[in-house]
């Protein structure tokens, strides 16, 4: 319950501090969870980008699958963001909530071409990780997204030079 209080908190430090002890002590069985679809929801939509990226990393650590349902809206609007930081993070909980909810797949699916086109090494590298797991899960997005290949390949062999 300490880390429900410190969720409600307006400083950034209580709620990173009550974001990562969700993510060490509880797992997806957890009730305590359930209390913080609010709180979360609320802090997804904050202007600080770093309590985005908190509740983002919780989404992707802990979620349940109703938590997945609960905040895929909020995690798709991310996923649009111009900060290449919650974009990022927005992909990586996005891998989680499909993991979750397979029936949510399309929603984020469709974002991918934005990932493919983004400038952002680090955007792509999670935009990519994403597409992995939407490839494995659906084959049929291969033959979509195919044309962003070689840009992909191209920007991949620049980072690794």
């Amino acid at each position: 319950m300490t880390c429900v209080n410190l969720l409600q908190s307006n400083k950034f430090t209580e709620k990173r501090i009550a974001y990562i002890a969700l993510c060490i002590l509880m797992d997806e069985k957890s009730e305590v969870l359930l209390l913080t679809s609010n709180t979360i929801k609320k802090d997804l939509e904050s202007s600080n980008q770093y309590i985005v990226a908190v509740a983002l990393n919780t989404i992707g650590e802990v979620c349940t699958a109703d938590l997945c349902r609960d905040l895929s809206v909020e995690v798709g609007k991310l996923m649009n963001s111009p900060n290449p930081y919650i974009k990022k993070k927005a992909s990586l909980a996005a891998t989680r909530i499909i993991k979750k909810c397979p029936e949510l797949l399309e929603t984020f699916a469709d974002r991918l071409g934005s990932y493919f086109e983004d400038k952002n090494h680090g955007v792509l590298i999670c935009g990519i990780s994403l597409a992995i797991q939407v490839f494995r899960m659906e084959p049929t997005y291969i033959e979509k997204y195919r044309k962003y290949l070689n840009g992909i390949v191209t920007i991949t062999i620049y980072i690794i030079d």
